[in-house]
């Protein structure tokens, strides 16, 4: 081995060692994080930004929600069927209102989907991947609890 490639190992060893050290060393420190503004926006479907998203989260409800391990729990939505390739079916909770008392009913859902998907929203590029019908409780079978379901068909690819 010649004299340079013996002081280039010797350098790279020293280096591992001292950096071996180092790590033994570290410990646990406190982190903390702000953001640089405040949130844009509190209407849930003017942006879709994972902040603003995040910060709406603690004001609006969804009809179905992901827990800490990702899986789908209920929310405004009680039960959720797949009535068929292109149905669902979802069963509103009893006794949710607003805050001036006002109780949730099917068509303050509707009219929420209707708003996301309409022209100016930033989630209706999102939502309209799909081509939806929206069916009100009068649609839906007669029962002692109202229902909502959206009908989605996925729209023919334009991409072959």
């Amino acid at each position: 081995m010649n004299k340079r490639m013996r002081r280039g190992c010797l350098c790279a060893m020293a280096a591992m060692i001292v950096l071996a050290g180092l790590a033994v060393t570290v410990q646990a420190k406190t982190f903390r994080w702000a953001n640089d503004g405040d949130p844009t926006t509190m209407d849930p479907h003017a942006r879709s930004d994972l902040f603003v998203q995040s910060f709406d989260a603690n004001m609006y409800e969804p009809l179905v929600r992901r827990d800490r391990n990702l899986k789908l729990e209920p929310a405004l939505a009680t039960e959720w069927a797949n009535v068929n390739p292109t149905t669902w079916r979802f069963k509103l909770r009893r006794g949710v209102t607003f805050h001036d008392g006002t109780p949730l009913t099917v068509e303050d859902v509707l009219f929420s989907f209707k708003r996301a998907v309409a022209p100016g929203s930033d989630l209706a590029a999102q939502l309209n991947q799909h081509s939806v019908l929206l069916l009100g409780p009068r649609a839906a079978p007669s029962t002692s609890t109202p229902k909502m379901m959206s009908k989605v068909a996925k729209r023919p690819s334009t991409r072959d």
